[in-house]
């Protein structure tokens, strides 16, 4: 295998704390109902509408306005608040100097994930950052990754994708990938299962061996 998606939330960032906090607090400045952390955390890693449509019921005219909320107060808290999982920069720099293809690709923004990645790090192991555009419609990972595979001219049997929820295995499944599923994000392996992982891991240390072995098939 030559090319590896990361998904961001959840997979190389435990961003939880600062995705937690800011929904707390956009909720609150916008009256809306309460919500404990156990109703909320099931609906971190999506995009950021996404969470206040599905948990909060806001309406779709004031999506936009919600979502950039969300994001500038994510912003203001993503340094103290989050943190790459322990091992990712050992493991990213693995890949890389083993010739592979590293690519960021998430539902966020890509010019709201590169300077998060950039303050921590990362950026640098990744070759390119794919996200979400819903301007042209490319408004979920699934057709996300089609439109990106199709520009790069990228073989899908050759591409894995490395997530940790239901919608990262629906995405690699629509697109014939190999599917990582990552249990110690924010999905258990039993969603990972249901959603038909290739293979589970539990930990960044089985991450590196996994992809070890997939870099040679």
């Amino acid at each position: 295998m030559q090319n590896f998606l990361f998904d961001f939330d959840g997979t190389l960032i435990n961003s939880a704390p600062g995705l937690m906090q800011s929904v707390i607090d956009v909720a609150a400045k916008n009256k809306l109902p309460y919500k404990t952390e156990d109703e909320i955390m099931p609906h971190l890693g999506l995009a950021e509408f996404h969470v206040f449509r599905d948990l909060y019921g806001v309406a779709a005219e004031e999506e936009a306005e919600i979502s950039e909320q969300m994001s500038l107060r994510y912003a203001e808290l993503a340094d103290q608040l989050q943190r790459p999982f322990a091992g990712i920069p050992d493991w990213l720099q693995m890949l890389k100097d083993d010739g592979a293809t590293l690519i960021v690709c998430s539902v966020r923004q890509p010019q709201n994930s590169a300077p998060l990645l950039e303050r921590m790090g990362l950026l640098s192991y990744f070759d390119d950052v794919w996200g979400n555009d819903e301007g042209s419609g490319r408004n979920t990972k699934a057709k996300v990754i089609e439109y990106e595979l199709n520009k790069a001219k990228m073989d899908p049997l050759q591409t894995v994708m490395v997530g940790d929820k239901d919608f990262d295995c629906i995405a690699a499944k629509a697109n014939g990938l190999f599917m990582l599923g990552c249990s110690y994000g924010y999905g258990s392996p039993q969603e990972l299962f249901d959603y038909k992982s290739d293979l589970i891991i539990s930990n960044v240390t089985q991450g590196q061996q996994a992809t070890r072995i997939l870099r040679r098939m």
